[in-house]
């Protein structure tokens, strides 16, 4: 008889272990599915022969829903409750939110005699005794941003009142559940961030990509797409989330730079700088990490520059740097195109003494000796 026992025991913890297996696999499984958790909540039905299940996060002041997943109820039934807050009025969510942090709790303390019906108020009877509902059980807890979840699964008669099996198995689950909710609002708020990111920079000229903090390519602009093409250096690997840059020297050099900018505590270096080869002249790649406010890396954004690609400067553009009238701009503008004072006199239509006079005051305003470490200057900022 003992010996017996002890096997029934056995034998129902080792189905205990498989349906939790089974469940942590349906639960994280779900983190990156755009439904969410809809997935786990009908494996959880199954396994726990409920009528219906909810997962619930909201916040409080005010009360609001911030997530949730339906199991077996009616199409919109839950989110319409939550939006008219009379599902705060149901008996199971008022002991969810009772027993916060508690561990499971059912209404029935696993007492197989126990109806929930008489103790429910007409509110929740209206739709609890139709369906032939006997118990309720639920998880409550507290996450981020004073958020609770709670987890709210319902049986009929059928199929019993909850288990201490049951409990326990939910018990098992919480920290799992509160772990796997954590994983998708993060992986969410970088889907979010990453979209930010990408309406911010396709609408800047020059090519630039941005990397995660988990050295993944989050995205980059089309411009930046258009040169690796251009000059058949490089690719973007969607499924992999990487560049991948035709030279293999290349490409190993800019992971283990890229590696080097996340994990390094010091940020105060330069950026770290790899060339890519052309027929014409060289593409430089500049790796810079970008801080958050404890100067931890939140991302590493990639730029480069197209060296064969010709930059026209508008005298607003030098003004921007020097101390000079729009005049003395235009006369610098011909000089940085590679333009001879002679040259420019022409193009602009004026005497060869009047740009000299021009740089020489242009010199005087910014302190320099040399006309050609002005032209040089100019040259280096827009490069």
């Amino acid at each position: 008889m003992i010996e017996t026992d002890h096997n029934l025991v056995h034998s129902n913890q080792h189905d205990q272990v498989d349906r939790l297996n089974r469940l942590l696999t349906s639960l994280y499984g779900c983190v990156e599915n755009e439904k969410g958790f809809t997935l786990f909540l009908n494996d959880l039905l199954t396994e726990l022969k409920l009528h219906s299940v909810a997962l619930i996060c909201s916040r409080s002041d005010p009360i609001r829903s911030v997530h949730s997943w339906t199991s077996g109820y009616p199409k919109g039934l839950v989110k319409t409750l939550l939006k008219t807050k009379l599902v705060f009025k149901d008996e199971a969510i008022i002991k969810a939110l009772e027993n916060t942090d508690a561990g499971a709790t059912s209404f029935s303390d696993c007492h197989p005699d126990y109806n929930i019906i008489d103790h429910l108020s007409l509110f929740s009877k209206s739709w609890a005794k139709p369906i032939g509902l006997i118990d309720s059980a639920s998880i409550s807890f507290s996450q981020n941003h004073n958020q609770q979840c709670m987890l709210v699964l319902n049986r009929q008669k059928q199929s019993g009142v909850f288990s201490a099996l049951d409990l326990s198995l939910l018990d098992r689950l919480e920290p799992h559940i509160k772990q796997a909710i954590n994983l998708f609002e993060t992986l969410k708020q970088r889907q979010t961030d990453a979209e930010s990111i990408h309406s911010a920079i396709e609408h800047m000229p020059n090519p630039v990509a941005i990397y995660s903090s988990l050295g993944k390519l989050l995205t980059c602009n089309r411009q930046f797409e258009n040169l690796g093409l251009k000059y058949s250096a490089f690719h973007i690997n969607t499924e992999r989330q990487q560049i991948i840059f035709t030279d293999t020297q290349l490409h190993q050099d800019f992971l283990q730079s890229l590696s080097m900018l996340i994990i390094e505590s010091d940020h105060e270096k330069e950026p770290q700088t790899h060339f890519i080869l052309t027929d014409k002249k060289p593409l430089k790649i500049s790796l810079r990490p970008m801080l958050s406010n404890e100067n931890v890396v939140k991302s590493v954004i990639i730029e480069i520059k197209d060296s064969n690609q010709k930059v026209e400067l508008k005298a607003s553009d030098i003004q921007s740097i020097l101390q000079c009238s729009k005049s003395e701009a235009n006369v610098l503008n011909q000089l940085t195109q590679g333009k001879t004072i002679e040259e420019t006199a022409d193009i602009l239509n004026r005497s060869v003494h009047t740009i000299r006079s021009n740089v020489k005051a242009v010199m005087m305003k910014n302190n320099y000796n040399r006309r050609e470490d002005v032209v040089a200057d100019i040259i280096k900022f827009f490069d």
